[in-house]
């Protein structure tokens, strides 16, 4: 189980978004099937495609709306929206989101 939880044995972003048909619900409900056949380490292998393609979703909303928010001079939201999205994973779009939005807060250390 430890060995799944690692980010480094975790499909890339290119990995899901080329499985077919790979929504966060539909590799649920692959989990659930595999788990429900006792067949456990397909089911963590589901479960966890689940989370990441669900969490893809979330980062790319909380990135536009970070952008949003910077365009619509709300920094306090842009900084909010840009480090949730970071919490999730961590890329270039969020941290120049973030980096703005302290820029114009005058956050600088």
């Amino acid at each position: 189980l430890n060995l799944v939880l690692e980010p480094s044995n975790w499909e890339s972003e290119q990995d899901i978004s080329q499985n077919s048909g790979s929504t966060a619900e539909g590799l649920k409900q692959s989990g659930n099937e595999a788990f429900k056949c006792q067949d456990y380490e397909r089911a963590v292998t589901c479960y966890t495609s689940a989370l990441l393609a669900a969490s893809k979703v979330v980062r790319v909303v909380l990135r536009n709306w970070s952008m949003a928010a910077v365009q619509y001079d709300s920094y306090h939201e842009a900084l909010a929206a840009s480090a949730a999205a970071l919490r999730i994973w961590a890329d270039d779009k969020a941290v120049y989101r973030l980096c703005i939005a302290l820029a114009q807060l005058n956050e600088f250390e």
